[in-house]
Parts: C-alpha cells; structure tokens; sequence
C-alpha cells in the first residue's frame, strides 16, 4: 500500500473524547456500544456481500479504537441476533482477546426508526477507569464520575480530519491514522461476521494473508 502513490487517510479515530486514553493504568477490560436506527432491510447495507454487514458499517471504529488502545486482536468471536421480525432491530457482537490479555466487547445495533445515533464505552485497567457517552452530549468521565472532557462544539472532528489528510498530502507530518490501521480494522469487523457465520474464533491476521 505504502508504493501505492495515492494518499490515503482512514476515517476513524478523530474525535477529542476518543483521544484521551490516559489514566487507566494497564488495560483489562473494554466495552463498547454503538446504535443508530436501522438503514432498512431493502436498502444495499442488508446485503452483507456489499456493506460487509454491521460490524463493518456501524462499529469499525470502535473495533479500531479498541485495537489503538489495548494492542493488536488475536481472536474475534462473533455473533449476531436475527431480527425478531420486520422493523425490529438487527444486534451483533464481537468479543475481541487481544494479545497481551485485554478482553473487548463491542455491540452494534441497527435499531427502530427514529433512533438517534449513540456510542458509549468503558475502558478498565488497573488503576482506574474511562466513561464515555455521546448522548445527550459528548462527555468523558472517570470512575468516580468527574468529567475529563466535555464536548463544547468548538472542534469539528471532521474539519480536523481533513485539516490532518490536507497537511500530509502536501508533504507535512504523516497522519495518526495510518492505511494500515484502516485495513486492520476492516479484518477484526470482518472476522467477526465470519465468526458469526461459522460459529468459531477467528483470527484477523488469518484474512490478511
């Protein structure tokens, strides 16, 4: 990829109360949820052969910050909830054992119409722990409750993400980001829907050989 010539910049990672990932001590445990109101089931994101299915759309960035975090993902187990019915909401699950010891747990859900966007996490090491949730406003706390980081509206995630890609197409520092991150990321989602389908661990390096 690096003797590609285009440059290339991963859409993950961006935001301020993502970035601050101090104050935990060493890593143990992780959890994260994500749910927006589903596309629909006539929509091309249903077809998992095109969307690659909704760890791949809805929580590769969970999937990708988990991996920043906690260190590189030996094992994906995947599992996905059929819907109950039409219009109900679609769940799937990766728990990731990442090679150092840390243990993720990352949901996504497609859920009703009219559910808003929503993302929270808890990160647990041995010396502390981080919360964040992103409704009704982005707020970061720690175990005892006191906010770390509150969203004000005064940073534009996206503006900085291009502001980041701008400075490094035109000869400036490399992004935080890499090609490769982005592609990493892409395998743990992707083994996790395998896992889902055939009913076992797999191993995310194993689709990138």
């Amino acid at each position: 990829m690096r003797g590609a010539g285009p440059a290339l910049l991963p859409g993950v990672r961006h935001r301020p109360g993502r970035r601050r990932r101090r104050r935990i001590g060493r890593p143990t445990e992780f959890t994260f949820f994500r749910e927006v109101e589903s596309p629909g089931a006539q929509t091309w994101f249903a077809d998992v052969s095109r969307s690659g299915g909704i760890l791949v759309d809805l929580a590769i960035h969970d999937l990708d910050y988990a991996r920043w975090v906690g260190g590189e993902v030996g094992e994906v187990v995947g599992r996905t909830t059929p819907r109950a019915g039409a219009g109900a909401p679609l769940r799937s699950t990766a728990t990731l054992t990442h090679v150092d010891g840390v243990t993720t747990r990352v949901e996504a859900v497609w859920d009703v119409p009219g559910t808003s966007v929503r993302s929270t996490f808890e990160l647990a090491g041995d010396e502390g722990v981080l919360r964040f949730d992103s409704a009704p406003a982005q707020v970061l706390t720690d175990g005892t409750g006191a906010v770390l980081y509150a969203d004000d509206g005064s940073v534009d995630p996206f503006a900085e993400q291009f502001a980041e890609f701008l400075t490094a197409f035109t000869g400036g520092v490399e992004p935080r980001v890499t090609a490769e991150d982005g592609l990493t990321a892409l395998a743990i989602a992707l083994a996790g829907e395998e896992s889902a389908r055939m009913g076992r661990p797999v191993d995310p390096a194993s689709l990138l050989r």
